[in-house]
């Protein structure tokens, strides 16, 4: 089986709108969405992020700029590494990713292909 990362992006300003229910709700999905990859033995690893980063920008002077730092209000919220038997398997279940189902969205990269 190869791994992939579901790279999971959408608006925290949105996130923090939801009321703690609705947050509970969304992340009970997400533990419902790794729990079966897990019973497949294809989860790996998977977080959520908060909204703060530091982007480098001069290795030799170890320069960083505190976050948030995004150009719009979409940024990278979470992110789950899975293993899947091919692409066309790793697509189809990235699209069971609970991020589709309040707003969110999701990229996918395949990993050391």
């Amino acid at each position: 089986m190869a791994e992939y990362m579901i790279c999971i992006k959408g608006d925290m300003s949105a996130w923090n709108q939801l009321s703690p229910t609705e947050r509970d709700q969304i992340l009970a999905k997400y533990r419902t969405f790794t729990e079966n990859l897990s019973k497949d033995d294809r989860f790996v690893s998977g977080a959520g992020l908060g909204d703060k980063k530091w982007v480098i920008k001069d290795r030799g002077m170890g320069v960083a700029v505190d976050g948030p730092y995004t150009e719009s209000k979409e940024t990278l919220t979470g992110y789950i590494i899975m293993r899947a038997d091919n692409d066309a398997q790793a697509v189809s279940l990235a699209s069971l990713c609970p991020a589709l189902t309040h707003g969110e969205h999701v990229e996918l990269f395949p990993l050391g292909h």
